[in-house]
């Protein structure tokens, strides 16, 4: 795990490490240089090496670079947006440093074209770094330019510390943003470079800490943060060897319409691949048979249905009430429909204080959210007392909240969205290119999800593996965590075997079992073939 900051925590921690732990501000940047020419020496990449600096700081981590490199007998060139006579300060300090060692550098109004950048085995990106402003213009001499240019190039590129054109607060990318191979990011990693779009942007995430300490950072503890395979691996509900299928835990799914049966199959199949031992379903009598035909280890309930084909509510809740106080965990939603008596069970049900109900946690999905829409207070309310899971995606989550979020609002501000729909019994799980599963306690964000999940289903797919999870005992924020990491592992594993035009719901159902198989050799080594 590593936690995420923001710029303005980052620049807080720099001066904390200035005035308190009395580490010189060049310090800090020769630190930073050789944490990127530690990382290049020590991952054997092609020679020579060419380093983009900017005019700022940034690009004064690249001239330490390069000139670490130099040292060690690397064959490096500066490439320079910024005449070396121009510089003041520290940053000129540091320029004259690397001249005096013999550091070969050019400098050009306009950037090379890909044919000079493919001359060399790797590109250092010291362009900008945190102080990113988008966007940075595309004409030849700015920015966005030298940034076009080393991206049409066939080598890769390592991004000191952010990369050029992202934003480390919002995760926004202009249009030429540096596609990085490698982000070497300093202090810690930026809450930015963990949110879509700017993820597809860094590559792999290299911290490099450099002897700071960040114990002393305001609001540490709620600060976002990325889990790795082997911390999941740990909170894998792995059956005891004295089990039974009631002791592994019992998930009822409450889903299903005669307009959208496929919904409560594909939630329940889910929900059969994560490891529950007793999985059962509560749909409309007249596709109960349908399900029954794809679902041979769930029973299937027959609920009474309106001439919609809808669950009818009066007539069901009883049925509901009685079936969940058999259940370890409850999901409601996938592919109901949205009749207002129906609407009015979804608030029956989860709203219930009865003893005995309001023990059992409930995952809240789909057309559930829908019952809540404009009133996510009733949700969010302590008198409640009871963990809730909510799923939503951009459009569900701007109903619930009652205002209109825009796509690009629902990307840069995820965090604080799924933070607002979440409390310390509501966990929010924030659906998108990144996923924010938010509590009180923590707030979790998961870029690993391939664009192959945006097709139908995955969602529903999603909720059943939370609702499994959630029934084996997992507190509900790790349940869902650990369920939004084994559906990307799965979507992964089902593209590279499908393409990307060609996955759907159930391929990523089919490839749970080694989506699991993934999680658990990223801690053991083992073999699970």
């Amino acid at each position: 795990m590593y936690n995420l900051m923001t710029i303005a925590q980052i620049r807080s921690l720099e001066d904390h490490a200035v005035r308190e732990q009395g580490i010189t501000e060049k310090r800090l940047m020769l630190d930073a240089g050789t944490a990127v020419a530690d990382f290049i020496t020590n991952n054997s990449y092609q020679a020579p090496v060419a380093v983009v600096c900017g005019p700022g700081k940034n690009g004064g981590d690249g001239w330490v670079t390069a000139r670490v490199l130099h040292s060690r007998g690397h064959k490096v060139t500066v490439y320079t947006t910024q005449h070396p006579n121009k510089a003041e300060g520290l940053l000129a300090e540091i320029i004259y440093e690397a001249t005096s060692a013999g550091v070969h550098w050019e400098y050009w109004e306009v950037s090379p074209g890909p044919e000079v950048f493919n001359t060399y085995g790797v590109l250092v990106d010291a362009l900008l770094g945190i102080g990113c402003r988008i966007p940075l213009g595309a004409e030849p001499g700015e920015l966005g330019y030298w940034c076009r240019m080393m991206n049409q190039s066939r080598s890769p590129v390592v991004a000191v510390d952010v990369p050029s054109g992202v934003s480390g607060d919002s995760g926004q990318v202009d249009e030429n943003a540096i596609l990085a191979e490698t982000t070497v990011t300093m202090l810690a990693a930026k809450v930015g470079l963990a949110l879509a779009p700017a993820a597809r942007h860094t590559g792999d995430v290299v911290v490099a800490d450099l002897g700071v300490k960040t114990d002393q950072v305001a609001d540490r503890d709620s600060m976002p943060a990325v889990y790795v395979d082997q911390e999941y691996a740990l909170q894998l509900p792995l059956p005891a060897f004295d089990a039974n299928k009631y002791s592994r835990g019992r998930a009822l799914i409450i889903a299903g319409s005669r307009d959208y049966p496929g919904a409560a199959v594909m939630a329940t199949l889910a929900a059969c691949r994560c490891g529950a031992g007793y999985v059962q379903l509560a749909t409309p009598a007249s596709i109960a048979p349908l399900a029954r035909t794809h679902l041979l280890t769930a029973p299937v309930v027959e609920l009474p249905e309106t001439r919609g084909g809808l669950i009818n509510g009066p007539k069901a809740l009883n049925v509901l009430l009685e079936l969940s106080l058999q259940a370890d965990s409850v999901l409601i939603g996938p592919g109901l429909g949205r009749d207002e008596r129906l609407l009015e069970l979804v608030r029956r049900l989860v709203l219930d204080r009865q003893e005995g109900i309001v023990e059992i946690p409930i995952v809240i999905d789909a057309d559930a959210l829908y019952a809540f829409a404009g009133h996510s207070e009733l949700l969010l309310s302590p008198m409640i007392g009871r963990e809730m899971i909510l799923t939503p995606h951009g459009g569900e989550m701007a109903r619930l909240l009652g205002r209109l979020i825009t796509a690009q609002e629902a990307l840069s501000q995820a965090v604080s969205l799924a933070k607002e729909l979440s409390s310390s019994l509501v966990t929010c799980v924030f659906k998108g290119p990144s996923t924010v599963i938010a509590s009180s306690f923590a707030t979790i964000i998961d870029s690993q999800g391939p664009p192959t999940l945006a097709t139908a289903g995955t969602g529903d797919v999603l909720a059943g593996m939370i609702a499994a999870l959630l029934a084996q005992g997992l507190d509900p924020r790790v349940a869902a965590a650990l369920a939004v990491r084994l559906q990307a592992h799965s979507a992964a594993l089902a593209t590279e075997d499908l393409t990307p035009l060609s996955v759907t719901a159930l391929d990523v159902i089919e490839n749970i079992p080694d989506a699991a198989r993934v999680v658990m050799q990223s801690l053991r080594g083992e073999n699970y073939a």
